[in-house]
C-alpha cells in the first residue's frame, strides 16, 4: 500500500484533529502529563492558539451570519499566543545565559552566548517542539505549523 501512495501525487498530510476520535482538551492533558507538568488549560490552550487560527474563525463565523463582523484585532491579539510569545522571548534571552553561566563556571562568555544562541535557534526549538509533540496541539491555519 505504501508503494502504491507513494506512486500516486503527494496527498498534503492530514491534520490529527480531523480525526472523529479528536479531543483537544484531552490531548492538553496527556501533553501535561507526558511533561510531568501541571498545566493552567486555558493558559496552554492560549499559549498554541494562533493569531491566524482565530482570524480564520472569524472570518468562518462572519460568513455563516453567527460571529461579529467588526471582530477588532485587539481580541485576536488578547487571545492568541503573541502577549505569550515576546513574554517567551524576554525571559528565555534573559534565563538561559544565566543558566549556563551558573552551570559552567569556567566558560568564557563568548562560549555562553554562542551556546545560548544554539540553544534558542528556531531550527532547535521547532525540533524539540515536533519531539513533545507540539504539531498537533498547535491550533494554526498553515498545518504543519512552521518553525
Amino acid at each position: 500500500v505504501t508503494e502504491r501512495k507513494r506512486r500516486l501525487y503527494p496527498q498534503p498530510e492530514p491534520r490529527r484533529s480531523s480525526y472523529v476520535d479528536w479531543n483537544y482538551a484531552s490531548e492538553l492533558y496527556a501533553f501535561g502529563k507526558r511533561l510531568g507538568e501541571e498545566f493552567d488549560s486555558e493558559l496552554l490552550r492560549r499559549a498554541l492558539t494562533t493569531a491566524s487560527h482565530l482570524q480564520a474563525a472569524a472570518a468562518k463565523e462572519s460568513l455563516l451570519g453567527l460571529g461579529d463582523a467588526a471582530s477588532s484585532v485587539s481580541d485576536v491579539d488578547d487571545a492568541s499566543n503573541r502577549e505569550l510569545v515576546r513574554f517567551g522571548r524576554d525571559f528565555l534571552t534573559r534565563f538561559v545565559p544565566a543558566f549556563i553561566r551558573a552551570q559552567l563556571l569556567h566558560l568564557p562568555e563568548d562560549g555562553v552566548m554562542a551556546l545560548t544562541q544554539h540553544l534558542l535557534a528556531q531550527p532547535l526549538l521547532a525540533k524539540v517542539g515536533r519531539g513533545i509533540g507540539l504539531k498537533d496541539l498547535i491550533l494554526s491555519e498553515e498545518y504543519p505549523p512552521a518553525e
